[in-house]
């Protein structure tokens, strides 16, 4: 039954059981995770969990389907105003913020790491991440560069490659630091926005409509 013909109060119970599910396989991972205590902090019963989920395995997979689905629209609301704009390099660089603010968030690194952590015991869920979250990210970007090529406002010759460029270059080094270090909490916000400048600032110098220039000062073809 899907959550659109659900009875409010199945809604809010389903809702509370996956709020409390999130905390305890944050928290611990998902085999530390323990279905009475899940039961317990959202305030139903075990029997409850399994009439809506069927199982612990059925509760992880909802869980990291939902987040999933907010992945992928959110993907899509922070391009659909940046094609109309003058100014290409301010909008990229408002772009490349607000893509720092929620791929670094706390929230959203302890979820890749739950993912990672769990692929070889659920492989599709990994999979579905890729190609809901990155993978969409990455054609979602190079759309909107075909269009500022087709506009002359920037020179992409091939825009997935240039869509994943853009990417690594905001999200290489502070990602690894996020996933390699256990005391990570958190990025600040002026090193965000100083990589971000910094990744759009490098990112023009190969497809700016400049181009890359010569060390004599000529224009490269």
């Amino acid at each position: 039954m899907s959550d659109r013909v659900m009875p409010a109060r199945s809604r809010r119970k389903r809702r509370a059981i996956l709020d409390a599910a999130l905390e305890a396989f944050l928290a611990g991972g998902y085999d530390a995770a323990n279905l009475d205590a899940i039961s317990s902090a959202a305030g139903v019963s075990k029997v409850t969990i399994y009439q809506h989920f069927g199982s612990k395995e059925g509760l992880f997979v909802a869980l990291i389907e939902e987040e999933i689905h907010r992945a992928e629209h959110e993907s899509d609301e922070y391009l659909e105003a940046r094609t109309d704009s003058p100014d290409v390099e301010e909008d990229l660089r408002s772009f490349a913020r607000e893509f720092l603010e929620t791929v670094m968030s706390p929230h959203l690194v302890a979820m890749r790491r739950l993912v990672v952590a769990t692929a070889p015991r659920f492989p599709a869920l990994a999979e579905a991440w890729f190609r809901n979250g990155p993978e969409r990210g990455y054609e979602t970007l190079a759309d909107l560069f075909r269009r500022l090529d087709e506009q002359g406002r920037l020179r992409v010759p091939d825009a997935r490659v240039a869509a994943r460029a853009f990417t690594w270059l905001l999200l290489g080094a502070p990602l690894n630091e996020a996933m390699f270090r256990v005391d990570w909490a958190g990025s600040d916000p002026e090193q965000r926005a100083a990589l971000a400048d910094d990744a759009v600032e490098v990112f023009l110098m190969a497809y700016g409509r400049t181009g890359p220039r010569q060390a004599d000062g000529e224009m490269l073809p």
